[in-house]
């Protein structure tokens, strides 16, 4: 074999070994950017409508904590606070089925690979669970702001009470867990006025 032959050769072996790396490059990039869609795609948004709904009750419940402090409350100020809850009713009722429209797209994405479409399915089986605990939780406020439009305090209360052990289902800290009976604080240690 001459030179000639054996510098084509090695230059021919050089390129096909560039020409495998480039390829397996060009895969890797192709599965990064399909996560990298995923993620911005799905997972971001979806997140931020979670964190939008948390958000969304704790301000539900503080809208009929401060509804409650405004014993006796005058037409226009439960209209207002009849109108605020009615408004965070609506985003919190959109953002469950925004979050199981997402949750559906991405488990029929076929970029996703199949144990992550799994674990979608998971946790849009739990989020069902959510959606109906949502229902349960806006008639407990309803039956609040009823009772406290009918001038029955005592009842609100009582309702309030419901209320904690069906927000404690989404698993967050309430304010409400202050409010005990008149003159009492749910732990007995001292008074909080109402």
């Amino acid at each position: 074999m001459t030179i000639r032959k054996k510098i084509f050769l090695l230059a021919g072996t050089l390129l096909a070994l560039f020409g495998m790396v480039v390829g397996v490059l060009a895969v890797i990039q192709k599965l990064d950017s399909d996560q990298i869609g995923n993620v911005v795609g799905y997972e971001l948004p979806l997140s931020r409508i979670v964190a939008q709904f948390d958000v969304d009750t704790d301000r539900y419940e503080l809208n009929i904590l401060r509804a409650l402090r405004l014993n006796p409350a005058s037409a226009d100020q439960l209209k207002a606070a009849a109108a605020s809850k009615q408004e965070l009713t609506d985003e919190m009722r959109s953002d469950v089925a925004a979050a199981g429209r997402l949750l559906q797209q991405a488990i029929q994405d076929r970029s996703y690979n199949a144990a992550d479409r799994v674990d979608l399915a998971r946790i849009e089986g739990s989020f069902k669970y959510l959606s109906r605990s949502l229902e349960e939780f806006l008639s407990v406020a309803d039956r609040t702001m009823t009772a406290l439009a009918e001038g029955n305090l005592w009842s609100s209360q009582s309702t309030l009470r419901h209320s904690v052990q069906t927000y404690l289902k989404f698993a967050a800290p309430s304010p409400i867990l202050l409010i005990g009976r008149p003159g009492r604080s749910s732990r007995g240690n001292g008074s909080i006025p109402i």
